[in-house]
């Protein structure tokens, strides 16, 4: 028995190729058979996989947010089951930089991050022509970036059985060959995180019109209405309930120093006030300031 190696994408790793020559032939007038020796080809593992963002748009994150995924799907598109190393990457030419990057699998296969759920993993084994979804997760910086910032994080992957191979390289761990087709820069892949150009903030305070809250009593309630970051936010309205137990005293609302009328702004429950657009950059940063009494039933 005579064995060589090959390699097929299509057929699985370390698949036996057998094959036998047939040999018919006559030697006056009777027929002959012959048979060749048998050649056995075993089919050598094509290492060949590709990483992919799978967020259709920059993925919309704050300040300060934590935990916040980058989705992607690694293929296995080689002949033969592999384990696939992970490391985070970050491109070094991003607005701004993330903290504490974990990778995670999709456990549970639904394509939505879920700390609770998801696996942290370093490596994944996948078997031939299979994929898997990975996620990048990391938190936000704190300081506030102009408007539209971006950051490309993702992640790169090794095969444990190709190693140090380069493209088109081999290496014989046997009784077949592992050959390296991973075309250059199919190994990594980048989404990117984009901050948020414009936050709205809205703070509440009150005061009361007596030392204790009693029947009676006067509450002022101020609510102060600013923005983080840089951009433009169009129509912007700001919507109050009336606390239950009270009841609104009329003709108290007021927008950054004017009295606005119940007609328009006062919808027996709720006060409502537009403020029109907040265009806020580095030197403008408006604010607003709406008032309204009620009293304690």
């Amino acid at each position: 028995m005579f064995c060589t190696l090959s390699f097929s994408k299509g057929v699985s790793a370390g698949t036996p190729l057998v094959n036998v020559a047939q040999l018919k032939y006559k030697i006056n007038g009777s027929d002959f058979n012959a048979t060749s020796n048998t050649l056995v080809d075993l089919v050598d593992q094509l290492v060949d996989f590709d990483i992919i963002c799978q967020d259709t748009s920059n993925v919309i994150v704050e300040n300060g947010q934590t935990a916040v995924a980058l989705t992607f799907q690694l293929n296995n598109v080689g002949n033969g089951t592999d384990k696939f190393i992970l490391l985070s990457e970050t491109n070094a030419t991003s607005d701004f930089s993330v903290t504490n990057p974990l990778l995670y699998i999709d456990t549970n296969n639904n394509g939505v991050f879920d700390v609770s759920v998801d696996q942290q993993v370093n490596d994944v084994n996948l078997s031939a022509d299979t994929k898997t979804t990975l996620f990048f997760v990391s938190n936000m910086p704190t300081a506030t970036f102009p408007s539209g910032s971006l950051s490309a994080n993702g992640m790169r992957v090794t095969s444990d059985l190709a190693g140090a191979l380069n493209y088109g390289e081999s290496k014989n761990i046997g009784s077949y060959f592992v050959v390296n087709g991973v075309v250059s820069g199919s190994d990594k892949a980048f989404c990117q995180y984009e901050m948020r150009s414009l936050e709205l903030v809205l703070n509440k305070s009150t005061t009361l019109s007596s030392d204790k809250l009693f029947t009676g009593t006067i509450m002022h309630y101020k609510i102060k209405v600013s923005a983080l970051g840089e951009g433009t936010m169009n129509n912007v309205v700001i919507h109050d309930n009336i606390p239950s137990g009270t009841s609104y005293i009329a003709n108290s609302i007021i927008l950054d120093g004017t009295s606005l009328s119940d007609s328009t702004h006062f919808l027996g429950n709720a006060i409502v006030v537009p403020v029109g657009d907040i265009i806020q950059n580095s030197t403008v940063q408006p604010t607003h300031l709406i008032e309204f009494d009620v009293k304690v039933d």
